[in-house]
């Protein structure tokens, strides 16, 4: 850089045979910055290693070195033979012994222009691990790129979206890589710093988890205090394992959501009964007064099963959305149907009056035949509110608030995440909600 002012029109940086490096990403480095200078790319070429599998010579060589094999594709190999070559030193570090400076093709003219070649696009380590952290926390491509300021070619940094979009990509496959190894891991350290942890698995006939049962020590604590209404949701799916993610949610004496355990599963009888019976022992087999879920079969034949005293009830809301979806025009702003029938299943808290209106309004809309109607009325006392008298329900009356700790995690992680990156969202997440105390 000294006798860069006496050499006006050469690069600032220029290879010289003799000069010596350390190390040879030193020398890459170097050689990086002149090729920015005059406006090509670089990559490593051959290499020679010894007999102790030593390397002893390594080539920097022009982007456009070689020649592609498949003559009908396009390419940007020239053949060009512009390249550094390094030797080891005595001392175990690199000296530059070869120096071929001319091109067979024209150089990038323009900042644009040399932001596409590979060598120009290399992100530090720094900043990869600032994608990784945003990727960690389900911040999508196109935001990473906002945030790091690449707008295409006339962006501030050196890095293209391509660099950006190849380099989550390697993240992705690293984290799936021994992804079970890596939750039990994780399920290690963190029942080290929480004794009161319990964590269950069940596994299948090949030895891989099938469903997984994880409770912290203060999810215990608040279910001994507060665990006589839960609500259950599987909302939530992981598309990674496709298996479902539930939340034992209830109330504390704030009437604020807390979380009693979260299980990773699949929708089958068995495996629900699993999850709870395992549940049950994890809670020292405290009796559920009422649980909350949504219309599953197979939940409930597990709930019958496992928590043969406790209540259980639909989720009303659940009852009206699809009730919307299964009348169709009858549910229009031009009928008074919906009216009618949300004062009926709001306001009444008598069983045999409630009966008689429900008859009357089905006779009205021409709705007497219509199944989903049966259906519900045939299990009314699973949702209608004059069924619910004289039952404790903690003020509540539908699994919104499971789904919203589910639409909470949306935000926290992606759907396609491995089991540990899972596991360890869901963790801070709870974290989270105990600090801001809600």
């Amino acid at each position: 850089m000294r006798t860069a002012s006496n050499r006006p029109l050469e690069p600032v940086f220029i290879p010289v045979v003799g000069m010596e490096f350390n190390l040879a990403k030193e020398a890459k480095d170097f050689y990086n910055i002149y090729s920015w200078e005059i406006g090509f790319g670089i990559r490593t070429g051959r290499s020679r290693v010894n007999n102790n599998k030593y390397t002893t010579r390594l080539d920097f060589v022009c982007s456009c070195e070689g020649l592609c094999p498949n003559t009908s594709a396009a390419s940007y190999r020239t053949g060009c033979k512009a390249m550094i070559r390094l030797h080891r030193t005595l001392d175990h570090g690199w000296v530059i012994s070869r120096f071929e400076r001319e091109h067979n093709h024209l150089c990038s003219a323009t900042y644009g222009q040399n932001k596409h070649w590979p060598s120009h696009s290399d992100i530090d380590p720094m900043t990869k691990d600032f994608v990784r952290k945003l990727r960690e926390n389900n911040i999508p491509i196109g935001r990473v790129c906002s945030i790091l300021g690449v707008h295409g070619s006339d962006s501030a940094i050196p890095i293209t979206k391509e660099s950006v979009r190849s380099l989550c990509a390697s993240i992705a496959q690293e984290n799936i890589k021994d992804d079970i190894g890596k939750t039990i891991d994780l399920l290690e350290q963190m029942k080290n710093k929480d004794l009161g942890m319990e964590i269950r698995f069940k596994l299948d006939d090949d030895g891989k988890i099938k469903s997984m049962l994880w409770c912290t020590g203060k999810n215990r604590a608040d279910f001994a205090k507060f665990g006589d209404v839960v609500t259950f949701d599987t909302t939530y799916r992981t598309n990674l394992y496709n298996l479902r993610f539930g939340l034992f949610i209830g109330v504390n004496n704030h009437f604020q959501s807390i979380v009693f355990g979260g299980v990773l599963t699949n929708e089958k009888v068995q495996d629900f009964e699993w999850a709870f019976s395992k549940f049950s022992e994890i809670m020292f087999g405290k009796q559920l007064q009422t649980i909350l879920t949504d219309q599953c079969q197979a939940m409930a034949a597990a709930i019958k099963s496992i928590f043969p005293a406790a209540n259980h009830r639909w989720c009303r809301w659940h009852v009206l959305r699809k009730t919307k979806q299964k009348v169709g025009l009858v549910y229009s702003k031009k009928s008074n149907f919906k009216k009618e029938f949300n004062k009926l299943v709001t306001e009444e808290t008598n069983q045999n009056r409630f009966e008689r209106k429900w008859r009357q309004l089905m006779r009205k809309y021409y709705l007497i035949e219509n199944q989903f109607m049966n259906r519900i009325f045939k299990h009314r006392a699973k949702w209608a509110k004059p069924y619910f008298m004289g039952i404790f329900f903690a003020g509540m009356t539908s699994t919104q608030r499971s789904e919203s700790a589910n639409h909470m995690l949306k935000q926290f992680i992606q759907r396609s995440a491995p089991m540990h990156m899972f596991v360890r969202k869901f963790n801070e997440l709870q974290m989270d909600r105990n600090e801001s105390g809600r």
